[in-house]
């Protein structure tokens, strides 16, 4: 490609959704640093659920909205496939790396922050979708 030929536009941007979620997972990581004065095993719990929330969101986001306007329909339609394959085996990678090694972990308090931080990840992503 030479210098003149013009870019396509992309059709979503995925990177105000991947700013959305580094954000997210900074305002967890807050919430779980005001924890680790109380409980630290309590705060690396809840830290660790909102990851595993946040982070295939992230990784879907990026997977999903990379393609640009003019891409074939079938090429859009495989990326939202593998996006959600990812989201799910990423999901499922974590939460087992959680288990086996981050111990101690309460689950008790990770799986409310996983649903916690899952229901705000939509919710932001649903908001910047219907800006675009």
């Amino acid at each position: 490609m030479s210098g003149n030929e013009p870019q396509l536009p992309v059709l979503v941007d995925a990177r105000p959704l991947l700013r959305t979620s580094a954000l997210h997972l900074l305002a967890w990581s807050g919430v779980a640093a005001m924890i680790f004065v109380a409980d630290p095993v309590l705060a690396k719990s809840v830290w660790l659920g909102a990851a595993i929330a946040v982070l295939p969101a992230a990784f879907m986001a990026w997977a999903v909205f990379r393609f640009r306007k003019g891409t074939a329909p079938r090429e859009g339609t495989r990326a939202v496939y593998r996006g959600e394959l990812g989201k799910f085996l990423l999901t499922a990678v974590l939460f087992a790396l959680a288990f086996v090694e981050a111990q101690p972990v309460s689950a008790a308090a990770l799986f409310p922050a996983f649903l916690a931080a899952l229901v705000i990840q939509w919710g932001l992503a649903a908001r910047h979708l219907l800006r675009h």
